[in-house]
C-alpha cells in the first residue's frame, strides 16, 4: 500500500526551518504536521514555517568560514578548514491569509560545503531542498497541500546552524538521507471550535556511511484527526484532543511494518505576537501483524516563545517521540529532547545568541533475539554567537557574526561516542 501511495509524491524541496523570532502564534508551533511527520521537532507545514518569506520574492545568502573537528564521527583526529555557502530563494503569492482565496509559497534551499584541507573531502558536498505550500481558503474551510523533497549529507553538519526553535530529531541528525513527503490537510471552523484532518506520506532513503554499512528505506503513512475548542473561561487559549494513526516500515527489516495509534490532549495559547506556547501529551501504541509485539510509550511536547520587556527573546522546545531505528534495524527508539535558546539585541546593531539542547535516546529491541543491541545515547549541544548588523545599502538586511558550536555524544556503546567542535565567522545578506 505504501509503495502505491509513494507514486503520488510531488517533487518540491525543503531546507531547515528559519523561524521569525518577533512574530509568532501558537498555531505556528504545533499543527497536525507535528504529529504525522516523524523525526522533526516542530511543524513542517509550509504555511506555518516559512516565515523567511516576508515579501513576494525573498533571497538570503550566508557565507561561513569555520574550523571543524571530527567531521567524520569515527575519525577522532580529523580537523578541517571548511567554507560553507547557504542559499535561500523564495517566492509567495495569492491573497491575504485572513481572506478567502488561493495562496502559495515556494522555497529553494542550498547548502554547499568546500574543504580547504588537502587530506579531507566531503563524500556528499551539497544539500538541496525544495519546500512548497498551497492553501485554498473558503469562508469556514481551508485546504492545504505541502510537497517537499530534501537531500541531506548527514554527519550533523547542517543542524547546528539552524537558527529557529526547530531542528532535526534523533537519528535523522547524523545520517545522510533523501526524503520525499506529501501532506494534505483540511480544517473547518465550527462554532467556538475547529476540526482538522491531515494525511501525510513520507519516504526516506538513508545513505551508506560511517554509521551504517548498507542503504535503508523507511516509509510512513499517517493520518491525524484533531478538534480544538475555545473555552470561555480561558482567553486566547484553545484546548483540544487528537488521534494519530498509521503504518511505518523499514523495508530491509524482516519483521515487517509497525502499526501505531497515538491519542493526545493538546493546547495552544497565543498571548500576544511575542508570546505563544503550545503543547501536547499522550501515548504511542505500536504493534505488528507478523508477531505478538506490542509497545506503549508516553509521548509529549511543549514549544514556546517569550519576549521579555528588555526585548530578550527566549525559546523552548521539549519533545518525546518514538520511531523505528535505522542504526539498530530491529529496535525502536524513544528520544527525549530539551532545548532552550535566548537572543538579546543591543544598541548599535549588536546581538548575542545562545542555544543549548540535550537529547536522550533509549534503544529497545522489538524482539527477544535483539536484546544485545539495547543501548542509550546522551547528546548535548551548545551554540554561542555574537553578531553585528551592517548597513550595506542595497541589502534589506546584513549581518556579520562569530560563532561556536559544540556537539557531544556519550553512548553505552563506545562506537557511537563523539565530540565535535566548530568555530568560525559568517556573513549573512538578505534581499
Amino acid at each position: 500500500m505504501l509503495k502505491k501511495l509513494r507514486k503520488l509524491l510531488i517533487s518540491f524541496l525543503l531546507l531547515w526551518i528559519v523561524a521569525n523570532h518577533s512574530k509568532l502564534a501558537a498555531d505556528d508551533l504545533i499543527d497536525s504536521a507535528t504529529f504525522t511527520d516523524s523525526q522533526t521537532s516542530s511543524s513542517n507545514s509550509a504555511f506555518n514555517s516559512l516565515s523567511f518569506l516576508q515579501d513576494r520574492v525573498s533571497a538570503q545568502v550566508t557565507t561561513r568560514y569555520l574550523q571543524d573537528s571530527n567531521v567524520f564521527l569515527r575519525n577522532y583526529e580529523t580537523e578541517a578548514s571548511i567554507l560553507n555557502e547557504s542559499v535561500l530563494l523564495g517566492v509567495k503569492g495569492g491573497g491575504l491569509p485572513d481572506e478567502p482565496g488561493l495562496s502559495y509559497k515556494l522555497l529553494y534551499g542550498g547548502n554547499y560545503f568546500y574543504s580547504m584541507t588537502d587530506d579531507f573531502e566531503y563524500e556528499s558536498p551539497a544539500d538541496h531542498s525544495f519546500l512548497s505550500g498551497f492553501e485554498l481558503r473558503g469562508a469556514f474551510t481551508t485546504l492545504r497541500l505541502d510537497a517537499n523533497i530534501e537531500e541531506q549529507g548527514g554527519y550533523s553538519r547542517s543542524e547546528p546552524f539552524a537558527e529557529g526553535i526547530s531542528s532535526t530529531f534523533g537519528e535523522a541528525r547524523n545520517l545522510g538521507y533523501q526524503r520525499k513527503s506529501l501532506g494534505l490537510g483540511v480544517s473547518r471552523e465550527l462554532n467556538s471550535s475547529e476540526l482538522g484532518l491531515r494525511l501525510s506520506l513520507d519516504q526516506y532513503e538513508y545513505n551508506v556511511g560511517n554509521l551504517i554499512t548498507r542503504s535503508y528505506e523507511r516509509e510512513k503513512f499517517a493520518a491525524d484527526l484533531s478538534w480544538f475548542y475555545d473555552p470561555v473561561f480561558l482567553a486566547k487559549t484553545r484546548i483540544g484532543i487528537g488521534l494519530t494513526a498509521g503504518k511505518e516500515e523499514i523495508n530491509q527489516s524482516v519483521l515487517g511494518s509497525q502499526t501505531f495509534i497515538a491519542p493526545s490532549v493538546r493546547f495552544r495559547w497565543s498571548y500576544s505576537p511575542k508570546t505563544a506556547f503550545a503543547g501536547w501529551f499522550g501515548f504511542d501504541e505500536r504493534f505488528r501483524d507478523s508477531d505478538d509485539f506490542s509497545e506503549t510509550t508516553p509521548v509529549y511536547g511543549l514549544k514556546g516563545l517569550w519576549t521579555a520587556p528588555t526585548d530578550t527573546q527566549f525559546t523552548i522546545d521539549i519533545t518525546k517521540q518514538v520511531y523505528p531505528s535505522v542504526y539498530e534495524i530491529d529496535d525502536n527508539v524513544a528520544t527525549k529532547k530539551f532545548s532552550v535558546g535566548a537572543r538579546q539585541a543591543f544598541d548599535g546593531g549588536i546581538e548575542i545568541g545562545l542555544r543549548y539542547f540535550y537529547e536522550f535516546s533509549d534503544y529497545q529491541p522489538t524482539q527477544n533475539a535483539g536484546a544485545l543491541r539495547s543501548r542509550t545515547e546522551d547528546l548535548q549541544s551548545l551554540r554561542l554567537s555574537l553578531g553585528k548588523s551592517l548597513n550595506l545599502g542595497t541589502f534589506d538586511d546584513a549581518q556579520v557574526a562569530i560563532f561556536y558550536n559544540q556537539l557531544v555524544n556519550e553512548s553505552t556503546k563506545d562506537y557511537y561516542d563523539f565530540e565535535r567542535n566548530q568555530y568560525g565567522i559568517q556573513l549573512k545578506l538578505s534581499l
